[in-house]
């Protein structure tokens, strides 16, 4: 599955504007006519993947295209978007389109089209909302998650396939799990949230009251399924909670996998039984424990870094969903966030050498600010944006960007390929620079005299401008030097000319 263009009317910020996401394509839409042109293209990926970054400043429309997308995706089947006209092409075999406009009958016979409300085919799609922590997941949409609830599920449901999962940068690859009961006090804090607020300190003082454990675990299930139809009355009596409550897990089976981790707490994940797996990761009981992972140098995942937890995230579930599914269309709105730039330089080649190990069709689309990134890509396979000046508006300008990013320089990308106009210099440095440059001028100036000014030169690190800043300050010396000269010489021919008047 390729996602090949997109055009919208209107969407925040996105006024009448069409993306190519194919290098294989050219595809325009302009009062309901619709044009797709195959061209030729010289791919740097294998045949079965194309990875597409989308580019520019921020306030440029990067995420907007990624919403838009999204809200294409989880309409309803059979209903009509209707909060913007869009077109939306993909390829599937042969170019298909959807869209919620009144196409012209003028398109291409050469192509055969097919007109569906909505499409098929599983998203996943990891945003910067994984850096708050969360787990959401719908039909067609999943984020990928930093929590180790849905880690701990991907380690286990696919034991076989994850057994070929390989980080070649990032040597962090758990065998173990380690379970243990979360606190009854933590439980009931947690849960405490879901109740009626003016109930909370009456039900709380109930659930504290309960000493046996099997009832201590229905009173949570029961909360769970009741939310703010608690009943009080019910809480306290453990025959009425196994009457209205529905669990699966009897007393002797609570005790039988509850009961253990609190003597075994590590298993290898490999070894554990279908049944234990089915208890202890199910989404149903996964929030009674507290989880990590160990890796054969005995390396802990609570001990890992923010960003360490990001790329092994990531990896993780993309290599996961490319087991689990056909065909696959990846969004990630900056991935790069928290990653160090030695994992942004070889990101794009550990997904590509996963990838490699299944032989199914995938496009990545990247919302981006990582010259990394597109240092990996033909230009081909880039959508450049800016803000429009006037409006504040989307602005495709692919067509006016001249730079080929293809293993360009990293500077040259930032500037170019990020249009940072006013240069690469942080702000507050090149405000203390043009200061120099204005006291070596004789303009107005915070610098006092060429002591300062050069304390201010020996630590600047940009060699170019440090030496010409020195020549400048050194002959603004010499000058000096030969202003006080001229002055003595001019003083001693006066002081003879005086004498000589005064004989």
């Amino acid at each position: 599955m390729e996602l090949v263009y997109l055009w919208v009317e209107e969407y925040k910020n996105i006024k009448n504007q069409g993306f190519n996401f194919s290098p294989r394509f050219t595809c325009k839409y302009k009062d309901g006519e619709l044009t797709i042109d195959k061209k030729e293209h010289v791919s740097i990926f294998p045949p079965n993947i194309n990875i597409t970054a989308i580019v520019g400043e921020n306030g440029s429309g990067k995420s907007r295209i990624l919403e838009c997308l999204e809200k294409i995706i989880l309409a309803d089947n059979g209903q009509e978007l209707d909060e913007f006209k869009y077109v939306l092409v993909y390829h599937k075999e042969v170019p298909l389109y959807i869209s919620n406009i009144v196409m012209s009958t003028s398109i291409s016979e050469e192509v055969v089209f097919s007109d569906i409300c909505s499409l098929v085919y599983k998203y996943y799609v990891s945003d910067k909302k994984i850096h708050r922590a969360r787990y959401y997941s719908s039909a067609n949409l999943r984020y990928f998650t930093l929590e180790k609830q849905g880690i701990v599920n991907i380690l286990s449901a696919k034991q076989d396939s994850m057994n070929s999962f390989h980080i070649s940068s990032f040597m962090y690859e758990p065998v173990k799990v380690e379970i243990s009961l979360k606190s009854y006090d933590k439980l009931i804090q947690e849960h405490i949230s879901l109740l009626n607020f003016k109930k909370s300190d009456e039900i709380e003082k109930i659930l504290k009251a309960i000493t046996d454990l099997y009832h201590q675990y229905l009173s949570i299930c029961y909360i769970e399924q009741k939310g703010l139809d608690v009943n009080s009355n019910i809480l306290s009596d453990k025959e009425l909670l196994i009457q209205n409550t529905t669990t699966s897990l009897s007393q002797n089976d609570f005790k039988t996998f509850f009961m253990t981790v609190a003597t075994m707490k590590e298993y290898e994940i490999s070894k554990m039984s279908q049944e234990q797996k089915n208890i202890y990761f199910h989404k149903d009981y996964w929030h009674y424990f507290e989880f990590d992972f160990i890796d054969e140098k005995e390396r802990r995942y609570n001990h890992l870094s923010h960003g360490e937890k990001v790329i092994f995230s990531q990896l993780l579930s993309i290599f996961f969903y490319i087991n689990a599914n056909e065909e696959l269309l990846f969004l990630f709105d900056e991935p790069e966030i928290a990653l160090h730039p030695q994992w942004q330089k070889q990101y794009l080649n550990e997904i590509i050498n996963l990838l490699q190990k299944i032989p199914k069709k995938y496009h990545f689309i990247f919302a981006t600010h990582s010259p990394f990134l597109l240092s990996d890509l033909s230009k081909k396979n880039i959508i450049f944006l800016e803000k429009d000046k006037k409006t504040g508006n989307c602005k495709n300008v692919n067509d006016e960007t001249k730079i080929e990013t293809f293993g360009a320089n990293i500077h040259t990308l930032l500037s170019h390929g990020f249009f940072m106009e006013d240069g690469l210099m942080g702000e507050f440095a090149k405000g203390k620079i043009e200061d120099v440059i204005n006291y070596l001028n004789d303009k107005e100036s915070s610098i006092k005299d060429n002591d300062e000014a050069q304390k201010l030169l020996n630590i600047i690190g940009e060699p170019v401008i440090k030496n010409q800043l020195q020549r400048m300050l050194d002959s603004k010396r010499l000058s000096k030097v030969d202003e006080i000269d001229k002055i003595k010489s001019d003083m001693e021919n006066l002081a003879k000319r005086l004498e000589e008047l005064e004989k």
